[in-house]
């Protein structure tokens, strides 16, 4: 059926001029349905569900403007959809890093913080203002800074990310 052909990912829309003694469509000429089109609605790719226009008048036969409208219609719902999930998936993982204990920076090229979470601070005493306007250099001795900006930040620029341990400075 419709929902098949969509899961599947097989089909683009689906259509029917007349739905008029048509088996598995009852429901719909119960309901004074006689011509029906619907396209895919999807979430980060994946099937979320259908948008549906019918006609109750008549039979009708569905032109190739009308398809495509519906259709973009149903890709910016899919869009706003996707999106309210995505948002709500980084406010969860925001929370995450704002009250981890452990501590999650981000930094620039030259060593300066662009953010600290609080795990930060409760682990080596310096506030936040003073994070923010000292760097890593607060952190670290100057051998260590050196190894972390010259080998650390290239290796995770390289790769995107990174994780390693290194001994730091408290206050």
């Amino acid at each position: 059926g419709v929902y098949n052909a969509f899961i599947l990912g097989s089909a683009d829309y689906a259509a029917m001029d007349d739905v008029t003694g048509k088996p598995g469509y009852e429901h719909m000429q119960h309901n004074g349905v006689r011509a029906f089109m619907c396209v895919p609605v999807t979430n980060a790719g994946l099937f979320w569900g259908t948008l549906m226009v019918d006609e109750c008048r008549g039979p009708r036969k569905w032109n190739s403007s009308e398809i495509h409208l519906l259709q973009l219609i149903a890709s910016v719902l899919s869009g706003a959809i996707t999106r309210g999930a995505t948002e709500d998936a980084l406010v969860r993982m925001s929370s995450l890093v704002e009250y981890a204990p452990q501590y999650i920076a981000y930094n620039n090229e030259e060593g300066n913080f662009e953010y600290v979470n609080p795990g930060l601070s409760q682990m080596t005493g310096f506030t936040y203002e003073e994070l923010m306007e000292g760097g890593m250099r607060l952190l670290f001795n100057e051998d260590t800074y050196k190894l972390i900006v010259n080998k650390y930040i290239p290796l995770v620029q390289e790769r995107g990310s990174g994780q390693f341990e290194l001994p730091y400075m408290t206050k």
